[in-house]
């Protein structure tokens, strides 16, 4: 007898008078079990169980001579218990489908060895960065198996292969079964098959816990960017900056405290509250509230002290246009300096101009001494003597057009300078201390007393001694008229 399929899984006490034929429920499997005691003739007891095999219907997979093993094993009295007679072929499985990353997601080491083989424990590589449109992750399709077949010739279907879900998350594009990115960014994994690309780093502190930062998007650090640590970003912000940091962006850095013996360097603007013993160079403007002490900045575009009592202290400030404080001091070894004009101006660059311009200078004033000179003779030529005139007349002439000439060339040679003197420009509305060092791109002058509420500019006016036209720093002070120095 055939028992229903449903019975096969339950757990129980087979009757020693029961003999029956189970399937599998997948259909892969036939067994035998129990026993029939009464029936001693081996030729019945094989008749009955063909006709279990045949009321089942099954015809593959039949095992030979096991209908001998079983009627032997029955007439020695045994229990059959799961004797199998016939095994069907098992279906294959497919395989799964998976989300391949096109970058590491994992957890970051906690150091890196450096070149010299020692452990540095403030790299902790590289955070998963992105350009916009960057291929994130893709789905490898699932596979279908093969189906199997059953002892009853039935086909069994294989298992259906799990297909992962692939989802877009914040600027994240879903292009066909591709995630790419809409911005530049650090990626995030969501959820198992969710992607995200934040554009905005928020962090607590930039410390052995983020290790150095690198980043294409916003960086905000709420609290300190610690010692030796090192961020690189399009923008950041952070509230206080501490020695032996350096911080690059293309952007900004806007900094809410103090920038304190670090470095930064940025293509735009760089705002802090106060900045001590640090370096600073920047493409745009350095907006300051209160003070700059001991620090060498470089700003292509002007340096800003915007509270009332804003100073520059002891430092190197180089500006493409312009420096605009209340105070600026000097004490000690190494006095305050002004460069104006002279921001981003390669040093070799302006050197070669400057030794071009001097060249030509000095033939100039060759020229003037030798009109000088023919002017002498003039003046004692008399009036018999007309060949002696007209050569001299001669001399004069070309002289002049040799003056001329130098002249054109003096001023050529300044107009290929990499920046005009005279376009950048200092503005102290309080109090400057002699000593302060003021140079521009072809003048220069050191405040010999203490001067208040003044401008400096570079200026080209005629020198009263020689009647050159000549650069000079002009010191203007408010209500009165420039002072200069060369």
């Amino acid at each position: 007898m055939l028992m229903p399929k449903e019975e096969t899984t339950k757990e129980e006490t087979l009757e020693r008078d029961t003999l029956r034929l189970v399937l599998s429920p997948d259909g892969l499997h036939a067994w035998l079990e129990g026993a029939d005691p009464d029936e001693q003739d081996a030729v019945k007891l094989k008749s009955r169980l063909s006709g279990f095999i045949q009321e089942a219907g099954i015809r593959v997979g039949l095992k030979v001579g096991i209908l001998e093993d079983a009627v032997a094993a029955l007439l020695k009295g045994e229990v059959l218990k799961r004797f199998v007679v016939a095994s069907g072929t098992p279906p294959k499985p497919g395989r799964d489908g998976r989300i391949e990353y096109m970058l590491d997601l994992g957890e970051r080491p906690v150091g890196r060895i450096d070149k010299y083989g020692k452990i540095d424990f403030r790299d902790r590589g590289l955070l998963p960065l992105v350009r916009k449109d960057q291929l994130l992750a893709r789905l490898i399709e699932p596979t279908k198996g093969e189906p199997g077949l059953g002892v009853t010739g039935a086909k069994i279907p294989p298992p259906e292969p799990l297909r992962p879900l692939l989802e877009a998350g914040h600027n994240v594009k879903l292009v066909e079964n591709e995630l790419f990115s809409k911005a530049d960014g650090q990626v995030v994994e969501l959820s198992p098959g969710k992607v995200a690309v934040l554009d905005v780093l928020d962090l607590k502190n930039v410390d052995f816990k983020s290790g150095h930062v690198t980043f294409h998007g916003l960086v905000c650090v709420e609290g300190v960017i610690e010692t030796g640590f090192k961020v690189k970003a399009n923008m950041v912000s952070a509230g206080h900056v501490e020695k032996d940091a350096l911080i690059k962006a293309e952007k900004s850095v806007e900094v809410d405290g103090g920038i304190i013996g670090a470095k930064v360097i940025c293509d735009g603007d760089v705002k802090a509250i106060h900045v001590r013993q640090s370096n600073i160079e920047c493409g745009g403007n350095l907006i300051v509230e209160s003070e700059i002490v001991d620090s060498e900045v470089m700003a292509g575009g002007k340096v800003i002290m915007t509270s009332p009592q804003g100073r520059i202290i002891n430092s190197r400030i180089t500006v493409g246009q312009g420096v605009e404080t209340v105070d600026l001091l000097s004490a000690g070894a190494n006095p305050t300096q002004i460069f104006l004009g002279l921001a981003k101006v390669p040093p070799q660059v302006l050197k070669e101009a400057r030794r071009e311009i001097a060249k030509a200078e000095k033939a100039y004033e060759r020229i003037e001494h030798e009109l000088q000179s023919v002017w002498v003779q003039i003046d004692r030529t008399t009036e018999d003597e007309p060949a002696e005139t007209e050569s001299l007349a001669a001399d004069l002439g070309r002289l002049a057009a040799e003056e001329a000439e130098a002249n054109k060339k003096v001023e050529e040679l300044e107009a290929n300078l990499p920046r005009r003197p005279g376009e950048a420009y200092l503005s102290v509305t309080g109090t400057a201390d002699r000593t302060v060092e003021i140079q521009g791109i072809r003048a220069n002058t050191k405040i010999k007393h203490p001067l208040s509420s003044f401008t400096a500019r570079e200026v080209k006016e005629t020198d009263p001694d020689t009647n050159r036209r000549i650069w000079v720093i002009s010191l203007t002070e408010a209500g009165a008229t420039g002072k200069k120095g060369r």
